[in-house]
């Protein structure tokens, strides 16, 4: 069975249609009239249509004093939090809204979160946070680079996958461009090589790209 999600989701990137087809970087929904940038929440119009879609937050870094632009200070994360809960929104796990997709269920005014790279800070700023209104998300683990400062050690992540609220997905073991930089050999590799240490340190199979 692992092989052959190893070969899905291979055959899914070379064919341009991966999990993170799922996974948007935009944080703005034409649909529901919402504006969520990094660092405010501008704007949401209520609609009163139905959609088969959801909204997808990708964040990274939380609370982090390096001044990188895919950091979001704590204040702003909470505020966020705040304003999803204010407005009635369906935060749900990234797999059983996939699924509702695949089964075309509507998904009116459902929101996912997502964070990307296994920073340190999502232990100690983004989970406290997220814990506190009970919203579910998924870390997606780049697995070189677990145990290297400023990421999360084996350790750390472990105890977070235990929760109720936390799904482990793959980035990928070198966060390697796969499509352009490597060849399909090299592909394969680097998902096996992710999923299997996610297997080994965790104990979980990733069934999320």
């Amino acid at each position: 069975m692992v092989k052959s999600l190893f070969i899905l989701i291979l055959a899914m990137l070379l064919s341009g249609c991966s999990g993170s087809s799922f996974h948007k970087n935009s944080h703005y929904d034409y649909k529901h009239n919402i504006d969520i940038t990094k660092n405010s929440v501008l704007s949401y119009t209520p609609s009163n249509k139905k959609y088969t879609g959801a909204v997808i937050l990708v964040y990274h870094r939380f609370g982090d004093r390096t001044g990188t632009s895919k950091n979001i200070n704590a204040k702003t994360f909470r505020q966020q939090l705040q304003f999803l809960r204010d407005h009635k929104f369906k935060v749900r796990p990234l797999d059983f809204v996939i699924d509702d997709i695949k089964n075309g269920k509507s998904l009116d005014k459902t929101v996912v979160i997502t964070i990307d790279g296994a920073y340190h800070n999502i232990a100690t700023v983004a989970h406290p946070l997220l814990k506190s209104f009970n919203f579910p998300y998924t870390i997606f683990v780049n697995t070189k680079d677990i145990g290297q400062f400023p990421f999360m050690t084996w350790e750390t992540l472990k105890h977070l996958s235990t929760h109720e609220l936390v799904t482990i997905g793959s980035h990928s073991h070198q966060q390697t461009n796969l499509i352009n930089g490597l060849n399909k050999e090299q592909i394969k590799s680097d998902i096996i090589v992710a999923s299997q240490l996610i297997s080994n340190k965790l104990g979980i199979i990733p069934t999320l790209y």
